[in-house]
């Protein structure tokens, strides 16, 4: 039922009458499951160690012929409801509104880390250096990678030893500047495909009709 709820875009109203269910026992259900796969999301949702990393830095090489790409990534909107709350902070540059999903994907499209909850007023590079996984790479470098090591992302996110994003195109990029950005975004491009896949799968996700607008990270982070 819950996976249901989070395939179509029905309200819950209506899902309820296809199951035969009152829209207020719906709800605690689906909220006791969202709780649920929160806390068993660590488990599934998690950075790649030892033979894993080897397989992914390669997969990603052969894709792209970017050596040593641990992931890629890059923030999606989740379009929601106007909050009763500071509704005008919740809207994006795209004109509605939002939270921003945060995602690391590797080279088969699967995410090894989510952070989710920023309004989507706020900037990628925000919401990227208060993220868990930011703090985390900051205090403990060796423990996610190995030397030469990195995520790719878009311009938008910041140089360091272990995030590379492209050169910024001014008119003076060398041939081989140009080529990397090339390859670059071709290997960007498999984040940008695990959205398309998440949000095509789980396609409740398109729009999020919730009033508690505190359950909405849940709920993402669950799908």
């Amino acid at each position: 039922m819950c996976l249901f709820t989070y395939a179509i875009l029905f309200n819950n109203r209506s899902v309820g009458m296809r199951f035969d269910i009152a829209k207020s026992r719906l709800s605690h259900c689906f909220v006791r499951t969202v709780k649920a796969l929160n806390r068993i999301s660590p488990h599934i949702i998690k950075w790649p160690q030892g033979e894993r990393r080897r397989r992914i830095i390669e997969g990603f090489a052969r894709a792209g012929r970017i050596r040593e790409v641990v992931g890629a990534i890059d923030g999606t909107y989740i379009a929601i409801k106007a909050p009763k709350e500071n509704p005008e902070s919740y809207i994006n540059r795209k004109c509605f509104y939002g939270i921003t999903l945060q995602a690391i994907s590797d080279n088969k499209r699967k995410f090894i880390d989510c952070f989710v909850g920023y309004p989507s007023s706020v900037n990628d590079i925000r919401i990227f250096r208060n993220s868990d996984i930011y703090q985390n790479i900051v205090n403990n470098t060796d423990e996610y990678f190995d030397p030469n090591q990195f995520l790719i992302g878009d311009k938008a996110y910041c140089l360091k030893n272990w995030c590379i994003p492209p050169y910024i195109e001014r008119g003076r990029l060398q041939a081989f500047q140009r080529n990397f950005s090339r390859l670059h975004a071709k290997t960007r491009q498999v984040v940008e495909r695990s959205f398309a896949l998440f949000c095509g799968r789980f396609r409740r996700l398109r729009y999020l009709d919730m009033n508690r607008t505190d359950l909405i990270p849940a709920t993402v982070l669950a799908a």
